[in-house]
C-alpha cells in the first residue's frame, strides 16, 4: 500500500520469526479519509486500541502477555473482524 502523501510515512517491520508488518506513521491533522484511503481500510466491525507501558518487560510479563494477544486478542480480531490500533513501539 504506497502512501500518498508526505504526512503518511510506511515502513516494514520484519519480526524475529518471520512475520511482518507495515508500520504506518501519521503527521497529526491528516484528514482521516486520507488515512482510511491509504491504508485501505473499509468500515470496521470493531476496533481494539492497545496502549500500555514503552518499558521493556520482564520475560514471565512478557511471555503472559504474548501469549494472551496471539492466541485471544488476535483471535477475538480475526472473529469480530476488528481493527487493532496500538501505541506503535517494536
Amino acid at each position: 500500500m504506497p502512501a500518498n502523501s508526505s504526512l503518511i510515512k510506511e515502513q516494514p517491520i520484519i519480526f524475529e520469526n518471520g512475520n511482518q508488518a507495515d508500520l504506518i506513521q501519521i503527521s497529526p491533522g491528516t484528514d482521516a479519509a486520507e488515512i482510511l484511503s491509504t491504508l485501505s481500510l473499509s468500515k470496521a466491525q470493531a476496533v481494539m486500541l492497545v496502549c500500555g507501558s514503552t518499558q521493556p518487560l520482564s520475560g514471565k510479563l512478557k511471555n503472559r502477555l504474548q501469549d494472551l494477544l496471539s492466541r485471544g486478542v488476535a483471535q477475538a480480531a480475526v472473529d469480530s473482524h476488528a481493527i487493532i490500533i496500538d501505541g506503535g513501539r517494536w
